[in-house]
């Protein structure tokens, strides 16, 4: 079974790279093991991860299947919480910063727990915003605190994960923490027409200056053609995902060698044949980065230009879409108002998340003003099944909107 990962960077509320003693600092990390029944270190990455119990309160506690209970596999994965009832159910993590970018990560690993070999579907909601599809159940949620100077997009929303490419790399695992601070998962990528070069030893990295940059560890390996006339094409498609129309890339570029007198490296980006940015010249280890916004293409290549003697080179690329979180949560008084009553009065009522977001699944017995730009506010609340009696708790006098009780 392949586990299905979810990626995401939070618009204002989600990489910094340091040497590898600071690296073992994981104060900006938020790591839930679902339905694991205590908290534990992770061996291969040394990640604390804690338990769910404190995030939600609702779900079913499942082991993945036998053959899936190997050591290989990544203990995160072998066991996980599933939704039989409810028409949401939801993590409060009330741990982030607000104001923060932080990388999310949500795994899914169906596992044939109930032996059906046949995963159901559900939406999965980021606040108040559709994130993906996915199955009715959960792994992990995990969230790294980013620094807000790195990857700046000039649109609102955020970054969907599309690719993290170790190029160059033939090794089998994947990097990730500890070398990269904020776990990044650098998946190794080459090709068979592909002359892949490395450093010996450890790749010094300056980062001073930007924590955007990749481990050393994954600068140090890159991709180059054996002939310098040809195109070094990275291919998109076959992905089985649906392509987005935008894309936002993040290419890192470090000479590895230093080159003899008479030779020179630089190169244009295209698309579809065409230059979109350029002329690119890598310099001897010292990384650069081009963060060109594009259309979605098939034909992504870099190629030499007319005065370099040698074909391109890459040693890094992420790729992300962006995803439109333009859902208004509800007005954070009228929640705290909502989720105070819903405490002192021990409502059994089923109310979880946001109360008015998404609209179509708004809590039980509120109603809420409906503006495209303003935070909705509850206008109407039906206790009346509830059954309460004694003195009206103050909490209701912060529903200054409330129309109807």
């Amino acid at each position: 079974m392949k586990i299905l990962e979810g990626l995401f960077f939070v618009f204002l509320v989600g990489f910094a790279l340091i040497d590898l003693v600071h690296a073992q600092d994981q104060s900006g990390f938020i790591s839930i093991d679902c339905c694991a029944t205590f908290d534990y270190t992770d061996y291969t990455t040394g990640i604390n991860y804690t338990t769910d119990e404190s995030f939600i309160y609702t779900g079913i506690l499942k082991n993945v299947s036998d053959e899936y209970q190997t050591d290989l596999n990544q203990r995160l994965i072998l066991t996980l919480r599933i939704f039989p009832d409810g028409t949401r159910n939801c993590y409060n993590v009330n741990k982030l910063t607000k104001g923060s970018k932080y990388l999310i990560r949500a795994t899914f690993f169906y596992g044939n727990y109930d032996t059906k070999n046949q995963g159901p579907k559900f939406d999965i909601h980021l606040g108040a915003n559709i994130w993906g599809h996915g199955t009715p159940l959960i792994s992990g949620l995990e969230f790294r605190i980013l620094n807000n100077n790195n990857y700046v997009i000039h649109q609102p929303g955020s970054l969907d994960f599309f690719a993290h490419w170790d190029v160059g790399s033939k090794a089998t695992e994947n990097i990730r923490f500890p070398h990269d601070s904020y776990d990044r998962i650098w998946t190794p990528f080459h090709k068979n027409n592909w002359l892949n070069i490395s450093t010996n030893g450890s790749n010094s990295i300056d980062t001073s200056n930007n924590s955007q940059l990749p481990p050393g560890i994954v600068m140090q390996t890159a991709a180059t053609m054996k002939n310098a006339n040809e195109e070094l094409i990275l291919p998109f498609e076959g992905r089985g995902i649906d392509f987005p129309k935008e894309l936002y890339v993040f290419m890192y570029f470090e000479e590895l060698v230093e080159l003899v007198r008479t030779d020179n490296r630089s190169f244009n980006i295209l698309l579809d044949g065409e230059p979109v940015y350029g002329p690119v010249a890598p310099e001897l280890l010292s990384v650069n980065i081009v963060n060109p916004t594009m259309p979605f293409s098939n034909t992504f290549s870099l190629f030499k230009t007319e005065t370099s003697t040698l074909p391109p080179i890459l040693n890094a690329i992420e790729v992300y879409s962006v995803k439109n979180l333009s859902q208004v949560e509800t007005d954070q008084k009228d929640v705290d108002a909502v989720s105070n009553i819903n405490t002192n009065y021990k409502l059994s009522k089923d109310w979880q998340g946001d109360p008015c977001s998404p609209k179509d699944f708004m809590w039980v017995g509120l109603k809420c003003s409906d503006s495209v730009y303003d935070p909705p506010r509850i206008v109407s609340l039906n206790l009346s099944s509830s059954k309460l009696s004694g003195e009206l708790d103050h909490s209701f006098s912060s529903l200054t909107m409330l129309l109807v009780l």
